[in-house]
């Protein structure tokens, strides 16, 4: 993904507030954890081609890692919402193929240098993850002033595999033939019951 929208947003950001904060001395930008966090489903047909995005938001909850409490996504409601997400309206059966966090979570004290920067020169791939759909999501806490722009972006594919109806074992007798089915069972009978001896013929 060479371009995302979150630099358009970053575009509109009104930093003044940071370096007047930083000229008067004061220490009070720091990392916070997020509460929520935006995710994008983003659907691509078979030809590659955008069909549907649709936009929602997801409570983080408290993740202990590492002796430290962080906030994210557990495994389970991560594949819950794999799981929910895999059909559209159409009935058109889709397959996750990647997921990805953009989180902006450089240092407090480079915050200086970042707003000064040219936004259109800050690569945003730096702030790309690619994630593993089997396990807790973290979102490491960030700047409070770029909690909106987290993001975690589902993609699809859609499925060309058809689901083949499943074929009967059993024929379905049709016409006036009358045709029978012998079945021997022969697993829940005693050994006693069961002989190789040839048995004489029985006429009804």
């Amino acid at each position: 993904m060479d371009k995302i929208d979150e630099l358009d947003e970053l575009d509109e950001l009104d930093c003044s507030w940071i370096i007047e904060e930083e000229s008067r001395g004061s220490g009070n930008i720091v990392r916070e954890n997020l509460d929520l966090i935006r995710c994008k489903f983003i659907y691509i047909g078979l030809d590659n081609s955008i069909i549907k995005i649709i936009k929602e938001k997801e409570d983080l909850v408290i993740i202990n890692s590492n002796d430290h409490s962080s906030k994210g996504i557990l495994n389970d409601r991560l594949l819950q919402i794999i799981q929910n997400k895999r059909f559209l309206h159409n009935g058109q059966r889709y397959k996750i193929i990647n997921l990805v966090k953009f989180l902006i979570d450089i240092e407090p004290q480079k915050m200086s240098s970042f707003v000064k920067s040219d936004i259109h020169n800050i690569s945003s791939v730096q702030f790309l993850k690619e994630l593993n759909f089997f396990g807790d999501i973290l979102i490491e806490p960030s700047i409070v002033y770029f909690h909106s722009l987290a993001t975690l972006y589902f993609f699809f594919k859609e499925d060309e595999m058809l689901i083949k109806p499943i074929k009967s074992i059993l024929k379905t007798n049709t016409g006036n033939s009358r045709t029978t089915k012998k079945v021997r069972i022969l697993e829940d009978l005693p050994d006693s019951f069961i002989s190789n001896k040839k048995t004489k013929k029985v006429r009804i």
